[in-house]
């Protein structure tokens, strides 16, 4: 089909590699042969914490102290080796089992502009420690989430899965955990702050910065004591129209079941156990011998086709007034822990950026994102309650859905009643596990949760060029998020009278809304091979939270499509109840770098916060960093053939953590410690 209004089209398809999980802790390619080898420099010196990584995947590892490499990966794959500063190389596999990399260094990389916060600097002049992560290797990687995109791309980043549910939240440490509380990074999208990036769709990001110590974070004052990722997403550009697609589809599986015991092996460890305790077995010979059942739970439990599918459509152009770029995407996933309508993510996205040239010396413009995520789930935080945990426990002698007539007729007269699937046929209850266990299959069929996020995040701005060397710019960002949770649990037993439920749903809606509002100028000019940016302005902010969540049992008629407060029959049963949480934060920052012939480089930096969250005798915080830079390569003593960048640089900084709750700086008596109030 032709296109009629479009000049350009790109159509990429990403291949993408099986992938699974284990007991919902983190996603990794499926392993098959094992590489290894050594990075060096062209002089044959190792690189320490070279990213080697599989291509197309997120499986990978970083060299040691000697330059060498050693991890599992597909096989056929093709392995990327990539360090700041030099070139990238990669490597088919193919049926080596060892290979090598020499890296050569990427000078036009050193030259390469960045952003710092308020404001952007060549890479060669850099004082702190600042990492860059660039559109095409965000793209290489088909990550569900944008902070998945930082594994392996930067040395002291470490990303993790908070848990293998799908649409699950991603725990990135930058350099080890800062503070005490909450350790995640800060995150700015586009100069708005908001709390987490899940919403973002990968294939929108232009690039990622990771601010890593005290000296470049300082700008960000109270917030920074964890880090900072900053993230641009991309723009239109001048030219012609281009209308381009990105997707790829892919299929997840358990790589690896735990080893239980079968059956046969089951009742004899329980007989022996017994036997040994000077007991009579428990299983006689003729049940041993006549038994047909072995129940593999994990067979049972685990979905071993979930898919996983990624589809965006994304238009950009512009003229000498004005540049656009806009998106729409979709992205689901499957669980593969039970069956896909009991597990799953799916994620509906929109964004719009432009920008307007009103004349000479103004510029608007605005960046938008809507995103709509729904998803289920199975428990997984729970060990006394989950489908993972009851796999590994429960006794291969039940059965998933029982069939002999008298133990049937046994469970049909339990009370409360024991749970049936949609067929109406009883579930497997265990006559021989010593613990109180339930059939993994029936918790997983009598889950019933839902939970949509509905978010709009954006920023208008405005910039005024009043010469060529000073400007002001200004913006205006939100973060309005509405999340609604239902849960729902049908009433019965799983087993006997130990483990049951009763008929009752819950509801939970929270509003949240943060709005930012910053001002700063900025002062850019280059003289007698001197070159100085400073950079001075003012951050208000306001947050606030309002959550309210009820609770009723005897919901009628039953099931999950009349789970809602209303249908409750006993008013004594419900229960409700809210908070609203606010607070603010007022800001003063200034900044200077500057630099001679880009050999001799400093920057210092003062940031003074004050939060509602902090005492009125102690409300601000001050937090100042300068740090020194020499790039001895520019010298003209340096003529080495071997090395042709090398700088020094040292840095000292003060960043911290609001992120305390409200009221912490008030003494409260909680009424269930006991006090000594007076003593006579």
């Amino acid at each position: 089909m032709r296109l009629k209004y479009c000049s350009a089209i790109r159509i990429s398809l990403l291949r993408m590699s099986l992938f699974g999980l284990m007991m919902l802790l983190h996603f990794s390619a499926f392993a098959q042969n094992q590489i290894s080898g050594r990075v060096t420099d062209p002089n044959g010196e190792a690189i320490i914490g070279v990213n080697v990584v599989e291509k197309g995947t997120t499986n990978g590892t970083i060299t040691d102290f000697d330059g060498n490499y050693q991890f599992q990966v597909s096989s056929g794959a093709t392995i990327t080796a990539s360090f700041i500063g030099y070139t990238t190389e990669e490597m088919v596999v193919g049926n080596q089992s060892k290979i090598d990399f020499v890296l050569q260094e990427d000078v036009e990389e050193l030259e390469e502009v960045i952003v710092i916060g308020y404001g952007v600097q060549k890479k060669s002049v850099v004082t702190g420690s600042i990492a860059s992560i660039k559109a095409e290797e965000i793209s290489a990687t088909p990550a569900p989430n944008i902070s998945q995109a930082l594994q392996g791309r930067s040395p002291g980043v470490t990303v993790s899965n908070a848990s293998g549910q799908p649409g699950a939240g991603i725990n990135v440490r930058v350099r080890g955990v800062g503070t005490t509380g909450n350790a995640q990074p800060l995150y700015i999208v586009d100069g708005m702050q908001v709390d987490d990036i899940s919403f973002l769709n990968p294939t929108d990001i232009e690039s990622m910065e990771v601010l890593k110590d005290a000296a470049s974070g300082a700008i960000y004052g109270s917030r920074a004591a964890n880090g900072v990722v900053l993230i641009s997403t991309k723009k239109g550009q001048k030219g012609r129209l281009v209308l381009s697609y990105d997707g790829y589809m892919g299929v997840q599986s358990p790589w690896k079941h735990a080893d239980l015991l079968g059956a046969q092996d089951y009742m004899m460890i329980h007989n022996e156990t017994a036997l040994n305790d000077g007991k009579a077995a428990h299983f006689s010979p003729e049940f041993m011998a006549t038994n047909q059942t072995d129940t593999d739970w994990q067979s049972e439990i685990f979905n071993k086709a979930a898919m996983m599918m990624n589809h965006q459509f994304m238009l950009s152009g512009g003229n000498d007034a004005s540049t656009y770029s806009a998106s729409i995407g979709y992205f689901g996933q499957d669980g593969i822990v039970g069956p896909s309508e009991k597990s799953n993510f799916q994620r509906f996205s929109m964004r719009l950026n432009s920008t307007h040239q009103l004349n000479k010396k103004v510029k608007v413009g605005q960046n938008l994102t809507f995103t709509n995520n729904r998803s289920a789930g199975i428990r997984e935080d729970d060990i006394y309650f989950s489908p993972l945990t009851f796999a590994l426990l429960h006794d291969p002698l039940t059965p998933v859905i029982e069939t002999d007539k008298a133990r049937l007729e046994e469970i049909k007269n339990m009370s409360p009643t024991a749970f049936r699937n949609a067929n109406g046929e009883y579930y497997g209850i265990s006559q021989h596990n010593m613990r109180d266990n339930v059939n993994p299959v029936a918790a997983i069929d009598n889950t019933f949760n839902a939970v949509e996020n509905r978010m709009l995040i954006g920023n208008f701005f405005g910039d005024l060029d009043i010469t060529k060397a000073f400007k002001i710019h200004t913006d205006f960002g939100f973060d309005f998020r509405n999340n609604n949770i239902r849960n729902y649990t049908p009433e019965g037993t799983y087993n006997n009278d130990r483990i049951y439920f009763v008929n009752d749903a819950s509801n939970r809606m929270t509003n949240m809304f943060n709005w930012q509002w910053e001002t700063y100028a900025a002062y850019d000019k280059a003289f007698g091979g001197h070159h100085l940016n400073v950079v001075a302005g003012t951050t208000l902010q306001r947050f606030t939270n309002q959550w309210m969540e009820g609770t009723r049992t005897n919901i009628n008629p039953s099931g999950w499509d009349y789970a809602w407060l209303n249908n409750g029959a006993d008013d004594d049963t419900q229960k409700v109840q809210g908070m609203f949480i606010e607070s603010r934060l007022m800001s003063f920052f200034t900044r200077a770098n500057w630099d001679y012939k880009e050999k001799y480089m400093l920057s210092a930096t003062v940031r003074a916060d004050g939060s509602t969250r902090f005492g009125s005798n102690n409300r601000f915080g001050y937090f100042p960093s300068i740090s020194a830079g020499w790039l001895i390569s520019n010298e003209k003593f340096f003529s080495s053939t071997t090395i042709n960048h090398l700088k020094l640089r040292g840095s000292w900084g003060k960043v911290g953590n609001q992120e305390i709750g409200n009221f912490r700086y008030m003494s409260a008596i909680n009424q269930t410690i006991p006090y000594v109030i007076r003593v006579c």
